[in-house]
């Protein structure tokens, strides 16, 4: 199932896009939980930054990767029988930020706030 890095951490600006990304999490966990027994598997891969056409013509992150690099990388998850597969590794450094120093990760989302805030404020959108 397709998730989102924005479904296991808060991302300001992005509430209802992170409600639904968490309700499929939750739903793939559930899922391997009540059928693993059948012999099913179930992933749910939750990237941050692809470089895909959701850019559109802004400039991708400095820290996203290409969409081969990301398929193997949620193939050798999968083979592993990950459930949960966050990429890229700057995702996965994000993400145990938050589980493990979260005063340090409520600094940056107050600063991502702040600066989307201001952009909205400005520009009429939160990039």
């Amino acid at each position: 199932n397709a998730g989102s890095i924005t479904g296991l951490l808060p991302v300001p600006y992005q509430a209802v896009y992170a409600a639904t990304k968490a309700a499929v999490i939750s739903m793939t966990e559930s899922l391997q939980y009540e059928l693993e027994v059948e012999g099913l598997q179930f992933s749910v891969f939750c990237p941050a930054n692809v470089r895909t056409p959701i850019f559109g013509d802004m400039t991708p992150p400095a820290d996203s990767i290409g969409v081969d690099e990301a398929v193997e990388y949620i193939f050798q998850e999968m083979e592993k029988k990950s459930v949960v597969i966050v990429l890229p590794q700057s995702a996965r450094d994000f993400y145990t930020l938050y589980r493990e120093r979260k005063e340090e990760f409520d600094k940056v989302a107050r600063q991502l706030a702040a600066e989307r805030r201001e952009n909205y404020r400005t520009k009429g959108t939160y990039y």
